[in-house]
């Protein structure tokens, strides 16, 4: 068939495409296809769009998000207490460390100043 101004103009109207004696079904049916997939390719995008705006609004997601923030503050908080507490304790560790030192040195003082007397008394005794 070929297409002139006279067939198109025909297009417009399903009367005389009819008295042509052209079937537009499939086209028809195409076309219903086309809108239709097209409606549920929106239709899907949109849907969790509008979820997520109704479910920003809800109270159930607002107090969610007030009680995730005040747990997520108190963590960070907890955390600051556990460095502070972990700091204390290297520090300690190495305090006694240091008195250890300082404690086996005055040991072996102790002992030289025992032997020293021991020396001392058994001369004095002889």
């Amino acid at each position: 068939m070929k297409i002139t101004n006279n067939n198109v103009s025909c297009s417009r109207n399903s009367t005389s495409i009819k008295e042509m004696g052209v079937d537009i079904s499939p086209m028809k049916t195409l076309l219903e296809l086309f809108f239709k997939l097209s409606f549920s390719y929106e239709q899907p995008r949109s849907t969790p769009v509008d979820k997520a705006r109704k479910l920003k609004k809800s109270e159930s997601y607002l107090k969610a998000k007030e009680h995730l923030d005040l747990v997520l503050h108190e963590k960070n908080e907890k955390s600051e207490e556990l460095l502070v507490a972990c700091q204390s304790l290297k520090e300690a560790k190495k305090k006694v460390k240091e008195l250890k030192v300082l404690r086996d040195t005055a040991k072996k003082e102790v002992e030289d100043v025992e032997f020293k007397v021991l020396e001392v008394e058994q001369e004095f005794n002889k």
